[in-house]
């Protein structure tokens, strides 16, 4: 019982978990499974639980469901999850979609089936069971990338392109993901998480579907992945017994045993560096074979260890060389299915099936098994030789079953033509090969996959005659990396080293374990003048290059060869950091570099310098060249900043979407006036940057214009901000309904906005002109407040509520409900902000820390303490000093005016983050400028007059701590929302 989490009622209510969904409660639970199914057909049993662990008991039960249901569905993990998965197949199953059986109980099927007799349109059928393919974004982790958002390769599913839209924290970022030619690997893709967030949200087009991915419970925020797939462990499940992944807050860099505890022993594997943005967190893998919980220390809340003996497949030989697109290995036998015994004279019943990728049952049978466990073959009966990618289900008892994928190439194998593939001699790739998988059968013909020099995988399908399978081939091979100072992924081929970081680097290369020992031979006009020895570690060779630093600094330019056996391969070019002087292009659009020598690779990003919203053009220099004629579309620019490197062709290459100055290869040039270009979304802005024209004011320029405000800090002189902001916001002011729409869809942060919401009257837009959306609440939940109030009167109700629970906090509700806000003081600079204000910067971000703020709903009390924190850190800014200055002339005119238009009660709220005079009532003018946009947008006249007086102190504000300014529109509109319905 100590699992749960219940604060009341814990003996009765634990007990009463036990007990699971309550049979006259079945009915109400599959009418919410059976509305969310609707809107999520690809959605799983983890995405569902997901979504209801995110309501509260109020929300739950307006949705119909009763607090035993809400309680087992939150808190019962592993078993509400496969009860819910259950449920989903006893859908599929009514629907047509799979004859699958559910394994569930006849009278939660009769519950199930009356609910869709009962529906007011017949639900759907599916081609196939598609929420068995890989269709749905989860949360990972990488030792390299850190927590990721990974998506599934639906372009390969859908055979069409698509766009992933993925919001964390008020960040969006914009994925595109093209429709696979024949032959193409098709692979997911991931998002980086860059700091530390409750859950990311991910929409998809066309289809519009939605998932919210929860990440950090606040409660407890213990991340926990599993070993194997690296996927995120929800908080009310069991941990695997073995290896997992943790990430946990660590601000302190505290030894990890100091941090987490289990019950024996800590066994820690390896440690990780966080990546950035996840600064005082630390992330480890840890072993959890003799443990069975686990807990951050000082808390009470355990994480436990599975004591269950699940269905598992036991290894069967593989097919050599290939694995199947998402990395899993190829069976060249079936796998043995073992149903674990009861170790006692009873029994118990297994439903075992197993289902192809396109969601077709093809095999289906019940298994007894009494004391020992069974072994057994899954697909008894199927057509041979097996192949395919399949599901195996083992349904048992609630919360002991399994759900695994595995892929079969009954009889198949494969043979390589070198059982190693070597760098050539001339560093032009690796060497070639030839990979033949073949059947058993006699009368089969080979499968032939080509490997040329700069290949290192291929894509290529394994076929029965009957069924198929697309698998990756690849072949060991050796590589090339660096790390330290200088970090190169892996390479097939050389790779490009700074000389001015040599002493710090260590290079890596891969070759076949039990190799000789071998030596790093640096060579300058192909004259030896030095060579160092390898640390060798099982097949990598690692060089320490800072043994070359001296030597090579006199020679600048050098090749790195590896010495090893009779084989001397070229792994490295050493050249300087700065590859230039300069560029200038003439009359005629040749780019010509100053000071440079010909290096193999060289490179420019070519940025557009009135164009920063529009991606760089790659330009390859000849061979031997460091002069190329320039592209049309570049000599249109007129001007632009060309960035030098030097590209390898085996590592993708990562454009940043600015110029980066750091690399001492960045140079401007001018050569004419930039043509603008007839489409209307970018006529203009060309003109207007280079300082010639106004800027473009329509509706088609609103997306252009939106990410050059966000591009601001990035491209322009810090003097020229104002100005551009301000020329932009007037531009925008006119199509200001439109802002928030065409935002959501670009990469930028809602905290980077928020000075443009305000200066171009976007807070002032009336909710009803707001479109609804949830990619809305994630980007800015106080956003979405504004937009959807007006539904707390009409049919989208429950989804409003929903919404603000998940987005806001607990809070939000009182405010509409009772009309009283628990946190309204929390924000008030007081006598602790009095005190911290002669302090040093760095003390008080130390004595801060020590409250350890642990941001949940917009306005919950963490939240709002954070975000006042964030006002404080910047009361000393000069920006600030005209508002602090006017603020009490600015505070009454708009209390004045909220009291004029809807009446002296309505000033409580200001009044209660009431404080002294100068920097210490900024909070409180946050809150009146808030007051009087949001009735400003509903057209009474006080507040659009004392609007247009505080707008500019607002737009300060707003620039400096948008966090407070959020929080704050969010709690003005639910507040008149209150009144107004009273």
């Amino acid at each position: 019982m100590s699992r749960f989490t219940l604060r009341t009622r814990r003996n009765v209510g634990e007990i009463l978990l036990h007990g699971g969904v309550p049979i006259n409660s079945v009915g109400a639970f599959a009418r919410v499974l059976v509305r969310w199914d609707a809107a999520n057909p690809s959605g799983d049993a983890r995405s569902f639980m997901a979504w209801m662990s995110s309501m509260s008991q109020q929300v739950a039960a307006q949705r119909g469901l009763d607090v035993p249901t809400w309680l087992f569905l939150t808190e019962a993990g592993d078993i509400a999850e496969d009860f819910v998965e259950r449920c989903l197949v006893a859908l599929d199953h009514a629907s047509g979609a799979t004859v699958e059986e559910a394994a569930l109980p006849p009278a939660v099927l009769e519950q199930i089936a009356l609910v869709l007799d009962g529906a007011a349109s017949p639900r759907a059928g599916r081609a196939g069971r598609q929420r068995l393919a890989d269709a749905t974004p989860t949360i990972s982790f990488s030792p390299q990338r850190g927590v990721q958002v990974r998506l599934p390769p639906l372009e390969a599913l859908t055979e069409s392109d698509i766009e992933w839209f993925v919001t964390t924290d008020g960040v969006g970022e914009r994925i595109e993901s093209s429709a696979p030619w024949p032959g193409d690997v098709v692979e997911p893709k991931f998002v980086t998480v860059r700091t530390p967030v409750k859950r990311a949200v991910v929409q998809v087009a066309p289809s519009d579907q939605m998932w919210d991915l929860d990440i950090i419970d606040v409660e407890d925020p213990l991340l926990v992945f599993h070993g194997d797939s690296r996927t995120l462990i929800p908080p009310r499940n069991s941990l695997p017994r073995g290896r997992v992944w943790v990430g946990f807050l660590n601000d302190t860099d505290t030894e990890i045993r100091d941090r987490i505890e289990t019950d024996g022993e800590l066994v820690v594997v390896e440690q990780v560096i966080v990546s950035q943005g996840w600064e005082g967190w630390s992330f480890a893998n840890i072993d959890l074979t003799d443990a069975s919980k686990l807990r951050i220390k000082g808390t009470d809340r355990w994480r436990y260890v599975s004591t269950v003996r699940r269905p598992r497949l036991l290894d069967a030989p593989m097919v050599e060389h290939v694995e199947t697109r998402d990395g899993r290995y190829v069976h060249a036998d079936i796998p043995v299915l073992e149903l674990p015994g009861t170790g006692s004279d009873s029994t118990i019943v297994w439903l075992v099936s197993v289902t192809g990728a396109d969601g077709r049952v093809i095999a289906s049978r019940e298994v007894t098994v009494g004391a020992e466990p069974v072994r057994m073959d899954p697909w008894a009966g199927a057509d041979s030789p097996v192949v395919g990618d399949f599901v195996v289900a083992a349904r048992g008892p609630l919360g002991r079953g399994a759900i695994m994928r595995v892929a079969i190439a009954e009889g198949f194998t494969a043979e390589a033509s070198t059982d190693f593939r070597w760098m050539r001699a001339d560093g032009r790739g690796l060497d070639e090969a030839v990979l033949s998988i073949r059947s058993q059968r006699a009368d089969a013909a080979a499968t032939t996959v080509s490997f040329d020099a700069r290949r290192w995988r291929r894509a290529t399908v394994i076929s029965s005659g009957v069924a198929t399978l697309d698998v990756i081939a690849r072949l060991p091979a050796m590589s090339t990396s660096a790390v330290g100072s200088t970090v190169r992924a892996k390479s097939g081929g050389p790779i490009p080293l700074d000389l001015e970081s040599l002493a710090g680097t260590t290079l890596r290369v891969d070759v076949p374990a039990g190799s000789p020992s071998a030596q790093l031979a640096a060579v300058v006009n192909d004259k030896l003048v030095q060579a160092v020895s390898a640390v060798q570690l099982g097949g990598m060779r690692s060089f320490a290059l800072g043994q070359l630093s001296d030597t090579l600094e006199s020679h600048r330019f050098a090749q790195l060869r590896l010495v090893i056996a009779d084989r001397s391969v070229p792994v490295a070019y050493v050249r300087p950091r700065k590859l230039a002087s300069g560029v200038v292009v003439d009359g005629c659009g040749v780019l010509t570099l100053d000071d440079a020598q010909p290096v193999e690779g060289l490179m420019a990003l070519a940025y557009p310098r009135y164009a920063p919203w529009k991606e760089p053009t790659r330009l390859d220099f000849p061979a031997d060249a460091v002069s190329l004629m320039l592209p049309e579309e570049v000599r249109g620019e007129g001007a632009a900043t060309f960035v030098l490197g030097v590209a390898n062709p085996w590592v993708p290459l990562e454009v940043p979407p600015l110029p980066d100055w750091s690399t001492r290869n960045a140079f401007v040039s001018e050569w004419g006036e930039p043509a603008e270009p007839a489409d209307l979304a970018e006529a203009g802005f060309r003109s207007w940057l280079a300082g010639r024209e106004q800027c473009p004011a329509s509706a088609e320029s609103l997306p252009v214009a939106l990410k050059i405000y966000t591009l601001i800090p990035q491209f322009a002189a810090r003097s020229d901000f104002d100005r551009l902001r301000t020329d932009l916001a007037t531009a925008v002011r006119s199509s200001r309904e439109r802002v928030v729409e065409a935002v959501l869809h670009s990469r930028a942060q809602a905290r980077d906005l928020f000075r443009l919401f305000v200066e171009a009257g976007v807070v002032t837009v009336p909710r009803e002109d707001w479109r609804s959306s949830e990619l809305l609440w994630s980007f800015s939940p106080a956003l979405g407040i504004v937009a959807d109030t007006d539904e707390h009167t009409g049919p989208e109700r429950d989804r409003f509520r929903d919404n603000l629970v998940r987005y806001a906090g607990s809070a939000a509700i009182d405010i509409l409900d009772a009309g009283r806000d628990p946190f309204e003081t929390v924000g008030r600079f007081g006598r602790t902000e009095r005190l911290l204000d002669p302090m040093p910067q760095e003390r008080i971000d130390a004595l801060m820390a020590v409250a350890n703020f642990l941001p949940k709903g917009l306005l919950d009390e963490d939240s709002r303490a954070q975000a006042s924190k964030s006002l404080f850190d910047h009361r000393r800014d000069r920006s600030l000093d005209p508002v602090i200055a006017i603020s009490r002339t600015l505070i009454a005119e708009a209390r004045t005016a909220v009291a004029a238009d809807i009446g002296a009660y309505a000033t409580g709220p200001i009044d209660s983050r009431a404080s002294e005079p100068g920097w210490m009532s900024l909070p409180t003018l946050s809150l009146c400028c808030a007051f009087v946009a949001r009735l400003s947008s509903r057209g009474l006249p006080a507040s659009s007059k004392a609007f247009e007086k505080v707008r500019r102190a607002y737009m300060r504000l707003a620039e400096a701590a948008p966090e407070i300014v959020q929080q704050d529109l969010g709690l003005a509109e639910l507040w008149i929302t209150r009144w107004s319905e009273q």
